[in-house]
């Protein structure tokens, strides 16, 4: 074999090695920054979980400003993570086929079309300093889905978020509680740290929801209690602020969920017994909604199926009222 030979196979042979451990360098690097970006993304969902007790008393809505500006802040930050995530790791990009991302991605869709014949087209964009819900904020909200529902891939992650929202929550509903304590008798419905009665019942239904969906997958008989309890106490806290609208949506989603769940059992009787209970659950529920006397405060449940379905019907689309 001649030199020339020699030399020519050394330098391809040393040119395959060095472009192999280019590449496994590369790989490396790339499983690295996966590794931190994945971990920003998921102490950024921390820290919305623990949003809720976010509150600057000098702003001029102390109590929804300043929390949606530093939620839209965490989420910007969670989304430039994710793209540069996805651009080296495909396999966390969304899953389009799934029924929630559609519904998700059409909603938001709907919802922009409908911007341009909007009467207040900025306002409809940027909502208020108050309420802070406009497209501009749901945007917002649309990306946080796509983040999580793409990233979380998981039970262990999604049950350490859900415990960090029962943290929050459960701060959220203790402030409440001092409010009676500190003004006894002079307040009907609480409000906490969301400084509106009906914005603490709407964000307390979901980590209600997950306190029992925790209470449900854990073999644990002390955390098992501890979910249940959380998920009583939050409750509690609900009924506290005397908002008719979640509560309704708790009975029809409670109803509709125990439905669902008694009928996957194998038994007939056991279906049987399952539909009798919550139909004498409802009929009582109605009845003792229907028999009670309206006085402000805890009794404004009287007109708990009454009024939502008086408002739909005379108010319509029109925006006039609320529950």
């Amino acid at each position: 074999m001649s030199f020339k030979e020699v030399t020519r196979i050394f330098v391809k042979r040393s040119w395959d090695l060095s472009r192999q451990g280019f590449r496994a360098l590369l790989r490396t690097r790339n499983d690295s920054l996966e590794h931190w970006l994945k971990r920003a993304i998921f102490f950024c969902a921390l820290a919305v979980a623990l949003l809720p007790i976010v509150y600057y008393r000098r702003a001029y809505f102390a109590f929804g400003f300043p929390r949606a500006a530093v939620l839209q802040i965490i989420i910007e930050i969670m989304s430039a993570a994710w793209i540069i995530l996805i651009a080296i790791q495909p396999k966390y990009r969304p899953d389009w086929r799934q029924g929630i991302v559609l519904a998700a991605t059409l909603w938001m869709g709907a919802l922009l079309l409908s911007l341009p014949d909007s009467v207040d087209r900025a306002h409809s964009w940027w909502s208020n300093q108050e309420r802070m819900m406009g497209v501009f904020m749901h945007i917002h909200l649309y990306l946080f889905f796509l983040v999580t529902s793409s990233v979380f891939r998981n039970c262990a992650v999604w049950r350490r978020f859900f415990v960090a929202t029962l943290v929050g929550s459960s701060l959220a509903g203790i402030y409440a509680l001092f409010q009676i304590v500190q003004n006894p008798g002079l307040i009907s419905r609480v409000s906490g740290i969301m400084g509106n009665p009906l914005f603490l019942s709407s964000y307390l239904i979901f980590p209600m929801y997950f306190a029992l969906i925790l209470w449900f997958q854990e073999i644990r008989s002390l955390f098992r209690a501890l979910y249940l309890g959380i998920a009583g106490f939050i409750f509690s806290i609900i009924v506290l602020t005397a908002s008719r609208g979640v509560l309704l949506a708790i009975v029809i989603s409670g109803i509709i969920s125990l439905i669902l769940y008694f009928w996957r059992r194998p038994s007939l009787a056991k279906k049987s017994l399952a539909l009798l209970v919550l139909l004498v659950l409802g009929l009582g529920l109605a009845l003792t909604a229907f028999r009670l006397k309206p006085a402000g405060g805890i009794t404004r449940f009287s007109e708990l199926f009454t009024l939502p379905v008086t408002r739909l019907l005379e108010s319509g689309l029109s925006g006039g009222d609320r529950f």
